[in-house]
């Protein structure tokens, strides 16, 4: 009986380190499982940090070559609008210089056709003083009244190239341009410098509005045309 006891004592014993070893095998993997998830989870939370830093780092860099790349185009943009000015402001003054050594040589010629104008007139003038014979006296009186109703008759000044400072503003004043007369008189404007202005010198230097300035080209070229219309029955008469 003490025997039995003991055996049995000995095999609670046993069983009681049996299921102690079992406890501690168990907690032992229990606590390997732990710590083996906390490693996993350090794991990815290291992961998921370096993927975090390597997105941000990425959009970083994008950020950074949006900001590159929209400061080239900006600064692109900038020189191709400083050339496009540049190439503008050297035309405007290419054009200027142009015009202005356009308006000179008009002014050049206008002076030229002028001073012939003058000198031919001062030699009709000297023609004119010279004896005439005492039958055409008659003649002339008749010459000179005809002369004076042409005088106030624009449709008989002839080739504008022609006319005198008077007939150009009497033919200003047939067209109701006044304002006009007073620059032509002032200036001493005649035929042959009415014909070397452009339309925008007609604007610019007598003053006309641009309309204005159209209708007396266009009044020029018809009296041009006109003269030489008539230029082949005044050679028969």
């Amino acid at each position: 009986e003490r025997r039995a006891k003991e055996e049995v004592e000995r095999r609670a014993k046993q069983e009681s380190a049996h299921r102690a070893r079992e406890e501690e095998a168990e907690r032992t993997t229990r606590e390997e499982a732990e710590r083996r998830a906390k490693q996993e989870s350090a794991r990815r939370a290291r992961e998921e940090l370096a993927e975090r830093t390597t997105r941000e780092e990425a959009e970083r860099r994008a950020k950074e070559e949006s900001a590159r790349k929209s400061k080239e185009e900006a600064e692109r943009k900038a020189k191709e609008e400083e050339a496009e000015r540049r190439t503008r402001e050297e035309a405007a003054e290419r054009k200027a210089r142009e015009e202005e050594a356009e308006r000179r040589a008009k002014e050049e010629e206008a002076e030229r056709r002028a001073k012939e104008e003058a000198e031919r007139r001062t030699k009709e003038e000297e023609a004119s003083k010279a004896p005439r014979e005492e039958g055409r006296g008659g003649e002339e009186r008749r010459g000179e009244a005809e002369n004076g109703d042409e005088e106030t008759d624009p449709t008989k000044f002839g080739h504008p190239g022609t006319w005198t400072t008077r007939q150009t503003v009497i033919w200003m004043s047939h067209l109701g341009f006044k304002a006009a007369q007073e620059v032509i008189q002032e200036n001493a404007v005649d035929g042959m410098v009415l014909l070397s202005l452009t339309k925008r010198e007609l604007e610019s230097e007598l003053g006309l509005k641009p309309l204005q300035a159209k209708k007396v080209l266009m009044y020029l070229e018809s009296a041009q045309a006109a003269s030489a219309a008539d230029a082949p029955s005044v050679a028969t008469r």
